[in-house]
């Protein structure tokens, strides 16, 4: 194999899913919350951290909920 091929990156395989939402948790994932929104999905801000929805389970969920009702 010429070693050109080890560097080519390999197109990712997933389709983007063309409908949906996101949570964002903290400004870690600033860029995550761009991208959700545009592709026109709506976008919500929870302030916690990546562990919140394992140390405050309850209004992580709730958000989540409303997010799936927005979208139906």
């Amino acid at each position: 194999m010429p070693l050109d091929y080890f560097a080519e990156v390999a197109p990712d395989p997933r389709p983007l899913p063309t409908w949906g939402a996101y949570l964002q948790l903290s400004d870690t994932y600033d860029a995550e919350a761009a991208a959700a929104a545009q592709r026109g999905w709506p976008v919500r801000r929870f302030d916690g951290d990546h562990l919140t929805i394992l140390t405050d389970p309850r209004p992580v969920v709730d958000r989540i909920l409303e997010l799936t009702v927005e979208r139906l």
